[in-house]
């Protein structure tokens, strides 16, 4: 199956001149497979969770793997209520944004997706995120994740 997000987003990660690097895996969906199938190291993973804002945008969330976002900040910084707010279904974030859950990652060239980063991740050099496969990990430093994602630096974790 051919996961369109991927190729829009490789290109875009070419397209930038930015360096980079593809490692692919064995799928996986759970972060618990991730540190069971993977040998990057945990404190630099970069989860993303894919929000909808009701009739409206997509946001991207990127976060450290062991955090939870906070709908009330996310709400905050986006000027929505919260309850506009709803974690993507699997179905619609492979059918809206192309991307499978367990490789979602924190880049996309649509224009109904947003890109918000939380500052937690700041110190962090290298990254290690998804980027619509569940079969890829991207490798990236984070302030060049941060140009090609076009990505806004927020707190947005409990």
């Amino acid at each position: 199956m051919s996961i369109p997000s991927y190729d829009e987003n490789l290109r875009l990660l070419q397209e930038s001149g930015i360096p980079f690097a593809i490692h692919e895996h064995e799928p996986f969906t759970t972060y618990q497979e991730m540190g069971d199938k993977l040998p990057f190291p945990t404190e630099a993973w970069l989860k993303t969770m894919a929000f909808r804002v009701k009739h409206s945008f997509w946001i991207l969330a990127g976060i450290r793997a062991p955090d939870r976002a906070d709908y009330k900040k996310l709400a905050a910084v986006f000027g929505v209520k919260r309850g506009n707010i709803v974690a993507g279904s699997p179905e619609e974030i492979l059918g809206d944004l192309g991307q499978e859950i367990g490789g979602v990652g924190p880049l996309s060239s649509r224009e109904n997706v947003k890109v918000v980063i939380d500052q937690n991740l700041l110190p962090l050099g290298t990254v290690y995120c998804g980027m619509g496969r569940r079969d890829i990990t991207l490798e990236i430093q984070l302030n060049d994740l941060l140009k090609v994602a076009n990505a806004q630096v927020e707190l947005i974790v409990k």
